[in-house]
């Protein structure tokens, strides 16, 4: 892919080239995935750095598809840089989590009303208080409204975005849990502040990968998104794999979801999306 000029040094790609709505896995592979196996008419507008960036259309909904990578620093660059140099109006985090909530387990979904965090990123705004990192409410609205109409379960609510992937403080997941944290994960207080700061839209969906106080854990690379917006565990909650999501009983004896012999029709997820699509107003 050849390099064109470009504002930012992270994205090779002319404006036109992105939609206005963007769907961000941290994993830029789960990017690609989503494309190949969701977009027609796909284009690979990024290969800057492997952050793979597509834009293709679902029935007939132009869309975006992009990695944004590890952390409040790498979510901070790339959503920045896509509503202010490439005209995006409205960032989806379609990432992983781990559970904190008693009721939060292994492929469950998060929508994440706010973010409570240990990330200094928002000093930068001299903002003269704490500035709440929160979510869209159209954008959260539309995604719990679609939600129940599917007969799905998703929590709502606060999760904690963390500067650390390995903390050395073991009471802090006991901490979180006292005051309602649902998942712990590191993206989106920056999403949540970038787009606040900009005027933009932005939302975080999250499948539960592993538990902070249950032993089970599943690899992200076995929950490939069985629906760009509302991720695997949402499906799964109903008792649907399919075959790409199916856990071997071999490796995770013990997981919950070992004993699922059912698959999910494709048609299934893709209704999902369809129906998220059709919803969305600002979408």
């Amino acid at each position: 892919m050849a390099i064109k000029e470009s504002p930012s040094a992270s994205i090779a790609a002319e404006e036109s080239q992105i939609a206005k709505a963007v769907l961000m896995p941290g994993d830029p592979l789960r990017a690609k995935y989503v494309a190949d196996h969701y977009l027609e008419e796909v284009v690979c507008f990024n290969t800057v750095r492997n952050m793979l960036g597509y834009t293709g259309t679902y029935k007939g909904k132009r869309i975006s598809v992009m990695g944004h990578g590890m952390g409040v620093p790498s979510m901070g660059i790339y959503s920045y840089e896509l509503y202010q140099f490439f005209g995006v109006d409205t960032i989806i985090r379609i990432g992983s989590a781990g559970g904190i909530g008693d009721d939060v387990k292994v492929r469950d979904v998060v929508i994440a009303l706010g973010a409570s965090t240990n990330s200094h990123f928002a000093d930068q705004y001299r903002f003269p208080g704490q500035l709440c990192a929160t979510a869209d409410f159209r954008l959260l609205r539309d995604a719990v409204e679609t939600a129940e109409a599917m007969g799905v379960r998703a929590d709502v609510g606060q999760v904690f975005t963390a500067d650390q992937f390995y903390n050395d403080n073991p009471d802090a997941g006991a901490m979180y849990r006292k005051f309602g944290i649902l998942a712990l994960e590191m993206e989106t207080a920056g999403l949540y502040w970038t787009a606040q700061r900009l005027g933009k839209r932005a939302l975080s969906l999250l499948t539960i990968s592993g538990s902070n106080h249950r032993p089970n854990f599943i690899p992200m690379s076995l929950i490939l998104p069985a629906s760009p917006v509302i991720p695997s565990g949402s499906l799964c909650r109903l008792g649907y794999q399919s075959p790409r999501e199916v856990v071997s009983s071999s490796r995770f004896p013990n997981h919950p979801s070992s004993s699922t012999n059912s698959s999910m029709p494709s048609s299934l997820a893709l209704s999902a999306m369809e129906r998220i699509f059709s919803s969305s107003k600002s979408m």
